[in-house]
């Protein structure tokens, strides 16, 4: 079988060969990605401890939302990230987790954010007097992707989705629901081919398989 190559950040390297010297050497490819993995937390945590918000930062240096959720900070979307990078500048070096998460949840009260997750979570409940959210209403929270033709079926996946442990769909969660409506969408799209004469593009095939946690599945997460 093909090996799997690891793929590092410009930062995880100097982190990695700290969790080496300080832990027993890994003896097998699982427990490599384990240190890899910690060292990607660690880098990423560091990075936006390290951000001050000058004006000569280099925009390699600003944290993205990628670099909050390989920390462990959920609920940052392209919506909230200037917001949130702007009230962690200060804190430098003594920023926890647990204090970025406070964080967001106060911008998101600031950007009127969390009022939206809370009405896209009474739909999801079906609370009485709960409507269906809008294509507005998903753009306003940072989610992407989501469009006229995958609205209706995003809101499907939404009132039937899971919730977290704590009882509500977060930001995050929504916008993996955004691929997989279009997986549903594609599927129907190739299951009916044979008889419509529409050609399929390659995208249709793309969007049909999605990942979850790193394992491949046709048009559900079942």
């Amino acid at each position: 079988t093909p090996s799997t190559l690891l793929s590092l950040t410009p930062s995880t390297p100097a982190a990695l060969n700290e969790l080496v010297r300080t832990a027993n050497a890994p003896q097998t490819a699982g427990e490599l990605r384990t240190l890899v993995t910690a060292a990607e937390t660690t880098a990423a945590l560091q990075k936006i401890r390290d951000y001050d918000g000058g004006q000569n930062v280099p925009p390699e240096d600003v944290p993205t939302v990628a670099d909050y959720r390989t920390a462990g900070v959920g609920g940052v979307t392209e919506r909230n990230l200037m917001e949130l990078n702007t009230q962690v500048a200060p804190a430098g070096d003594e920023l926890m987790v647990a204090r970025i998460r406070e964080l967001v949840m106060e911008v998101n009260e600031e950007l009127g954010i969390a009022d939206i997750v809370n009405a896209i979570n009474a739909y999801a409940d079906e609370e009485e007097g709960a409507t269906a959210p809008s294509m507005q209403d998903y753009e306003t929270i940072g989610i992407e992707g989501v469009t006229e033709d995958n609205l209706a079926e995003l809101n499907d996946q939404v009132a039937e989705a899971p919730q977290g442990p704590d009882g509500i769909l977060s930001t995050d969660e929504i916008q993996d629901l955004v691929a997989v409506a279009n997986a549903v969408l594609a599927l129907a799209d190739i299951n009916g081919y044979p008889g419509n004469n529409v050609e399929l593009m390659p995208s249709t095939y793309e969007n049909a398989v999605i990942t979850v946690d790193g394992h491949y599945s046709i048009g559900s997460v079942d």
